[in-house]
């Protein structure tokens, strides 16, 4: 049955762990330079740096979304905290790194058939047998592989892959 949000990715999300140096400026930068050329509308819902004894603690929350048309559009929650972090000269940083990558569809995103009952049947209706094939067949398929892609670049950055 498909809801309100279709996720392309299990619910908690893809997790990306990884322990050694990297460059946070250039994967900060790719990020949003790959957001910004697959369309995304990217904003930093959050941005923390807490200074610890043994090494900062840094939180990086990213929401991007594409509207499709005026009914559904894609969304990719990225999140990243980075514990016991040191900076070991300009560009390198060394710590331990965990990213949480979610991606779905969020469908009625206007809330037009939210209000009654009557558009609420209606809003069922159309996802699960009007637009059921073409979103699992097309919307799901592109969203999915734009995730991936998102995954493989900040795996390829950390030298997961």
């Amino acid at each position: 049955m498909i809801g309100k949000e279709d996720y392309v990715t299990p619910k908690p999300g893809i997790i990306i762990t990884y322990s050694g140096s990297f460059d946070l400026d250039r994967l900060y930068k790719e990020i949003k330079k790959w957001f910004k050329n697959y369309k995304y509308f990217s904003n930093e819902k959050e941005h923390k740096e807490k200074k610890q004894a043994h090494g900062d603690e840094l939180i990086f929350d990213f929401i991007a979304e594409r509207k499709i048309d005026d009914y559904m559009k894609f969304r990719i929650n990225l999140r990243f905290l980075m514990i016991n972090v040191k900076k070991l000269n300009k560009d390198s940083y060394i710590g331990d790194v965990h990213g949480n990558l979610i991606g779905f569809i969020e469908l009625d995103y206007n809330n037009k058939f939210q209000y009654n009952p009557i558009k609420k049947f209606f809003f069922f209706i159309y996802n699960n047998l009007i637009i059921k094939n073409k979103l699992e067949n097309h919307y799901e398929v592109k969203l999915y592989n734009e995730v991936i892609a998102l995954e493989d670049l900040i795996k390829k950055h950390l030298g997961l892959i």
